[in-house]
């Protein structure tokens, strides 16, 4: 592996996401809900001016 990678835990499967994929890591504090959409949708937030759709990965991966 070259390069810098980015290492997470994505439903107790350690991942390695490359940096250039990488837009940036930040905390978010509130997740405004969406009625209606897939069980791993976790909902919308708002960052630097721009409307973000938030997957929950461990849902996704185990199909909750």
């Amino acid at each position: 592996m070259n390069g810098l990678y980015l290492f997470a835990r994505i439903a107790g499967t350690a991942v390695a996401i490359s940096t250039d994929e990488v837009d940036a890591v930040v905390r978010l504090h509130e997740l405004s809900p969406v009625p209606g959409v897939l069980s791993h949708v976790a909902g919308l937030a708002a960052l630097r001016s721009r409307v973000l759709t938030i997957i929950d990965a461990t849902a996704l991966v185990l199909g909750q």
